[in-house]
Formats: structure tokens, C-alpha cells, sequence
């Protein structure tokens, strides 16, 4: 409670009172827009701050308080640096009554409703400051450091969005959001959206409902894209041969450990070593 007491504070004094004669939720024209300072220094540094916090912090009420306060400073920070809004602002002011009381709202209640909904607001969140750094980033007009550093912002929030996605999938749905029976925890989320995002597969987990018949049809798709660059991916083209075996063998409904089956089944055809 404290925590979450201290950060509402940091962040008043940080944003100020919205001027009075400023009209209500009015956001800055392109021309103010090109005259901000479009410096990602100290976004990328909240960025990392708050992939540091999600991925090591074990869930717990204070810390859903604090991760709104932390995304929500995150976005206003982005607002101000590409000249979308000015700090002395309704819009700012607006979002910064919103987080307070949002922060608050897991100190008080619980369930997996609230945790449905707080995970969807921090998606809505990240999404936001998403499309606000992509904005700057086009109003510069050109290649520099700022601009790398914004699209470095822009790559880790996409991994943030799809872990609050997630999240909210986890709460709200009927089922397990994990094959093997378990909604998992934030940081289990987290890995799982980051080693997906990195093209690395799907680490040590699977989405539970992403059927082989998915993942042959996007498979499928990354090859003829290939194919119509005229490149060769020998391996990817390998799976999808076996992805479609095991369709074929009627396990297009379940996960990728059906390949496995497949290549059971297959075993006593195969030639001895």
C-alpha cells in the first residue's frame, strides 16, 4: 500500500495540476508534435524497468498497484517526449487520475475478474504507448538514435502487450491457458510471450487450444513466403511435412507433442540403423 502510495505521489509532482484554461482532453497538433524533443532515453529505461519488474516479481496485489502506476508513467512519459500531449495537460491528467484509482483497486478486492480486467488495462496501456512511440517515430522523418531507440521501445512493448494479453486470457476464459493444465504465473507469461516473440518456438510451454492444424497453416504460410522470395528453408519445410503426417493420422486437434505420436507410430516403419 505504501508503495503504490509513494509512486501516486512521484507521479503527481512529476505531472503537476491541467492547466485551467486548456480544453478538456485536447491533444497537440502534428506542427507541436514535430517540435518535441523526441528523446527515448529515459522510455526505454521505464521499458526496461517495467520488463524487469513483470518477469522477476512474484504475483501479489501490490505489485498489479504497482505496474499500473509503473505503465501508466511509461505512457505519459511517451506522450510528453513525442509531443502528443504536454505534461500540464488534461489528457495526462486525466490518465493519471485513472491509474491512481485503478492502482488502488487490487488493495481492496480481488478474484480473477479484477484480474481479467487489470490485465486487459494494462495491455490497453502498452498498447497505447505502442502506438504513441510509433507516431514519434514517423514524425522524425528519419533514421537516428532516437528513432532506434524508440523501435527498441516499440519491439520489447509488443512483448509486454501479448503477456497482459495473455494474462487476461489466463483470468477470463474457461479453460487452462496452458496445455499442460495450469494458467501459469506473470513471469511464465512472460517468458513464454518473449521466446515466442523471438521466433524461438515456444520454449517449455504451449498455449493450450493452438491445434496442429494452426501451426501447419502458419508453417505453411512462412514457406511459400519463402518460396515467393525465392529462398529455401529446408528445415521448416521438413516440419511441415511431418505436421502434415500427423494430420493426416487424425491428430490435427491437438499440440505439437502429436508429432511425437506421429513419429511413434511411424517407428516400426522405419529401416533398422
Amino acid at each position: 500500500m505504501r508503495t503504490a502510495t509513494g509512486v501516486v505521489r512521484m507521479m503527481t509532482s512529476m505531472v503537476g495540476t491541467a492547466e485551467a484554461d486548456e480544453p478538456a482532453l485536447q491533444l497537440e497538433s502534428r506542427e507541436a508534435r514535430l517540435r518535441a524533443s523526441h528523446s527515448y532515453g529515459l522510455v526505454l529505461a521505464l521499458v526496461l524497468g517495467s520488463l524487469v519488474f513483470t518477469g522477476l516479481v512474484p504475483d501479489g496485489a501490490w505489485v498489479q498497484s504497482v505496474l499500473v502506476l509503473l505503465l501508466a508513467s511509461l505512457l505519459i512519459v511517451a506522450l510528453r517526449s513525442t509531443g502528443v500531449a504536454r505534461l500540464r495537460s488534461y489528457p495526462i491528467a486525466t490518465l493519471l487520475a485513472f491509474a491512481a484509482v485503478v492502482a488502488v483497486s487490487p488493495l481492496f478486492t480481488g478474484g480473477r475478474t479484477l484480474d481479467g480486467a487489470l490485465a486487459l488495462i494494462d495491455a490497453a496501456l502498452v498498447g497505447t504507448a505502442i502506438a504513441v512511440i510509433v507516431l514519434g517515430a514517423i514524425d522524425q522523418g528519419e533514421v537516428n538514435r532516437q528513432s532506434l531507440r524508440a523501435a527498441i521501445c516499440i519491439y520489447l512493448l509488443v512483448g509486454m502487450f501479448f503477456v497482459f494479453i495473455y494474462g487476461t486470457v489466463a483470468a477470463l476464459g474457461s479453460g487452462s491457458f496452458f496445455a499442460h493444465g495450469t494458467d501459469g504465473t506473470t513471469a511464465q507469461r512472460f517468458y513464454f510471450s518473449f521466446v515466442t516473440l523471438a521466433t524461438l518456438g515456444y520454449g517449455d510451454y504451449t498455449a493450450a487450444g493452438f491445434r496442429l492444424a494452426l501451426m501447419h497453416k502458419d508453417l505453411r504460410l512462412a514457406v511459400d513466403a519463402a518460396r515467393a522470395a525465392r529462398a529455401s528453408l529446408p528445415g521448416a519445410e521438413r516440419v511441415a511435412e511431418l505436421f502434415a503426417g500427423a494430420k493426416g493420422r487424425g491428430l490435427a486437434d491437438q499440440d505439437y507433442a502429436a508429432v511425437a505420436a506421429y513419429l511413434a507410430s511411424m517407428a516400426p516403419l522405419m529401416p533398422p540403423d
